[in-house]
C-alpha cells in the first residue's frame, strides 16, 4: 500500500465525483428498483474495550482529505481501512503485522526523498500511525493513535448517511449525491483541523 500525493488525491476525488453524478443520473433515468433490507447494526467490543465497531459495516478502502493538511514537514495523506476479517483478527490477536493495522492514519514527510511506487510518486519517509483506539459505527467514527514523529493523532467525525447506505447495500438505488463520505475534526499533536471533508476510494 503506497501513500498518495496531493495531486493523486485530487484526481481520485474528481473521478469519484464524476462517477457518482453519472450513477445518480442513471438511477434516476432507470426509475425505482428493489432495495435489499439494510443489515441490522451489530456492535462488537474488544475485551480491552479499546475497539468498538459495527460489524455490519465494511469500509475497506481509503478516506482522503479534500484539502491539504500539513504539520511541520509532514502532510496527512489518508485513513486506511481493512476489511471485516482484518478487524476481527486484530481485535482477537492484536497487531500481528508490524507495518499495518486495519485502521491507520498515513502521513508523508515532505522533506524526505521522493520515490516512485505503485500509485505514483511517494516520500521515502511515509509514516503510519496505528490505531490504539477506535469506534466505527453509523453514528460516529473515532480514531486514536500515536507516533513519536507527529505525536498523538485523534479524529472524531461521522460518515455521510448516503455513503453508508451505499456501503451497506451496494446494489440498492442511490438516495442522492453527497459532498463528503465523512466529515470531522482531526487533531495532530497540538494542532486541530476542524470540519475536514473526506472522499472515499475503494482502491484499485
Amino acid at each position: 500500500m503506497q501513500p498518495f500525493r496531493a495531486d493523486r488525491r485530487r484526481l481520485i476525488a474528481g473521478t469519484m465525483a464524476t462517477g457518482l453524478l453519472s450513477s445518480v443520473c442513471a438511477a434516476a433515468a432507470a426509475g425505482p428498483k428493489s432495495v435489499s433490507p439494510i443489515p441490522k447494526t451489530r456492535i462488537i467490543k474488544s475485551r480491552s474495550g479499546h475497539y468498538i465497531r459495527d460489524a455490519s459495516l465494511d469500509l475497506t478502502g481509503y478516506l482522503l482529505p479534500a484539502k491539504d493538511i500539513k504539520i511541520g514537514t509532514f502532510a496527512f495523506d489518508y485513513f486506511g481501512f481493512g476489511g471485516p476479517d482484518d478487524f476481527e483478527s486484530f481485535e482477537k490477536k492484536g497487531q500481528t503485522i508490524p507495518t499495518w493495522t486495519p485502521f491507520m492514519a498515513v502521513f508523508e514527510d515532505l522533506s524526505s526523498a521522493e520515490k516512485q511506487g505503485e500509485h505514483g510518486p511517494y516520500r521515502a519517509n511515509s509514516l503510519r500511525v496505528f490505531c490504539s483506539h477506535y469506534i466505527i459505527s453509523r453514528e460516529v467514527i473515532e480514531f486514536t493513535g500515536h507516533d513519536r514523529q507527529v505525536g498523538y493523532v485523534r479524529f472524531r467525525g461521522r460518515a455521510n448517511t448516503v455513503f453508508l447506505a451505499g456501503q451497506l447495500d451496494p446494489d440498492g438505488a442511490l438516495d442522492g449525491a453527497y459532498d463528503a463520505a465523512m466529515t470531522g475534526d482531526l487533531f495532530v499533536g497540538g494542532t486541530a483541523f476542524r470540519n475536514i471533508h473526506f472522499s472515499y476510494w475503494a482502491g484499485d
